[in-house]
């Protein structure tokens, strides 16, 4: 026979056991950030290259581009809340555009060329000049290509291509960005000159290096954009009457330009490539839908920030081992804003690791979160006050671990109690006896005294 009481109370314990264990899992893994600080240009711009419906007017202040995702649903007719721009107006009924094309050159400080003579200067409130993190801002909780997607159920055509496929994935385009396959079978042709000759960008490979991974990124950037247009007019996806977007983002200029300068000349002849490449996809999409479509560009601009090659590869050093996904140096070092976890540290350890990077990197340049949900840790003050003669900061707690939550506390002891009071109602009912005499039958009236037996 089952002892139930004993059974139940093992499930009672294995649960508790289980959650424990789940949080001392989670404790040991702190989700840590680190990026570069970074100031808007005011040379940043949101060009309007193609406007036949002429839903864009000029002296309606500067562009949010916070709202980029509304202002290009706007364009195609649709309104959406997050619209606040005074600057573009919903398309007439009778003369909607077919599609929208989005380009976006974020994270230099080089001028860039002009692209068209309407332009708007750029409010870039909330960006930061890191091309990810840009892009996510840019989209928004919901963007074009999944809005339009959402209303024509399923059957509205997007695609968005970046050298980055985490880039490329925050605009949902859902059939061009490049997965890593994609990328090794560009990059294993982008040597051979053919290749290079097919896409115009063979006197762009002659100044850099093709060998080299940063020179490698920005020219499968471009032969991947061009090839999307490309394999685009074998579908027939501008015959269906469905809004088509359409994002192109440059996601390799960054490194680009850290690598070469922004005053040099490898570097300006690189951004007349890119313009180059607009200016051609521009012509090529134009044509496929017969002028019937909006095309924008968003160039943001940033304040130069000199390299920190040597603290980046540092920060590596210190880190490499406690990372809990392996990366390569030069990967961690051309990748900022970055998150990232650290596993099989103690408290202390992370302490010191947080301490070492914070005096690694410069407050006025990075920023560094260690942990804690994004609260960051105290570190040593510069002029060494309060050091201990055993090395440890004597100005930092070495109390209990931000980690350890009240609401850790709070949600075990009260499944605990609930199980626990579970049990000794589940104990009670199962040893009741009906025939005894117990405190449930003492309590019931006595009703026999007045029953007569006639």
């Amino acid at each position: 026979m089952i002892d139930r009481p004993m059974m139940m109370l093992k499930c009672v314990f294995l649960l508790s056991f289980y959650i424990f264990l789940c949080w001392a899992g989670l404790g040991t893994r702190d989700v840590w950030t680190m990026s570069q600080r970074s100031s808007p240009l005011a040379t940043s711009r949101f060009y309007v290259m193609r406007d036949e419906q002429g839903v864009y007017s000029e002296g309606n202040g500067a562009f949010p581009a916070s709202q980029t995702s509304a202002v290009l649903l706007a364009g195609l007719g649709v309104v959406t809340d997050a619209l606040e721009w005074s600057g573009v107006a919903l398309a007439s009924l009778f003369r909607q555009p077919h599609a929208t094309a989005l380009f976006v050159v974020d994270g230099i400080a080089t001028t860039f060329p002009s692209l068209s003579k309407k332009s708007f200067s750029v409010d870039q409130s909330g960006l930061t000049g890191e091309t990810a993190a840009d892009v996510a801002a840019i989209v928004g909780e919901t963007s074009a290509a999944e809005y339009l997607d959402a209303a024509y159920d399923g059957k509205a055509f997007s695609i968005a291509v970046s050298g980055d496929e985490e880039v490329a994935a925050l605009s949902n385009g859902e059939n061009a960005f490049i997965n890593s396959e994609h990328m090794s079978a560009i990059v294993s042709s982008i040597s051979e000159q053919l290749v290079l000759s097919k896409y115009g960008v063979l006197d762009i490979a002659q100044k850099l290096d093709v060998t080299d991974g940063v020179d490698a990124a920005f020219l499968v950037e471009l032969v991947a954009m061009k090839q999307a247009v490309n394999d685009v007019k074998t579908t027939g996806v501008e015959k269906d009457g469905i809004p088509d977007t359409y994002t192109f983002i440059f996601s390799s200029l960054r490194a680009l330009e850290g690598k070469y300068g922004a005053d040099s000349e490898v570097m300006k002849f690189c951004l007349e490539a890119v313009k180059g490449c607009i200016d051609e996809i521009t012509s090529e999409l134009l044509g496929l839908y017969e002028g019937k479509m909006l095309v924008q560009a968003l160039v943001l601009q940033w304040k130069e920030i000199p390299g920190y090659t040597q603290e980046l590869s540092q920060a590596y050093d210190i880190l490499q081992a406690h990372l809990s996904h392996k990366v390569t140096r030069e990967w961690f070092v051309n990748h900022l804003p970055q998150t990232f976890t650290l596993q099989g540290v103690s408290d202390d350890e992370k302490l010191s690791l947080c301490n070492q990077l914070h005096r690694l990197l410069q407050e006025d340049v990075f920023q560094v979160e260690c942990g804690g949900g994004g609260r960051r840790n105290r570190v040593l003050r510069s002029n060494g006050v309060g050091a201990s003669s055993g090395g440890v900061p004597s100005n930092v707690s070495q109390g209990r671990s931000e980690n350890f939550t009240a609401i850790f506390l709070m949600s075990f002891f009260v499944v605990l109690v609930i199980g626990l009071a579970l049990y000794a109602f589940s104990w009670g009912i199962w040893n009741m006896d009906p025939g005894r005499d117990s405190i449930i039958y003492r309590t019931v009236p006595d009703t026999t005294e007045g029953v007569q037996m006639h």
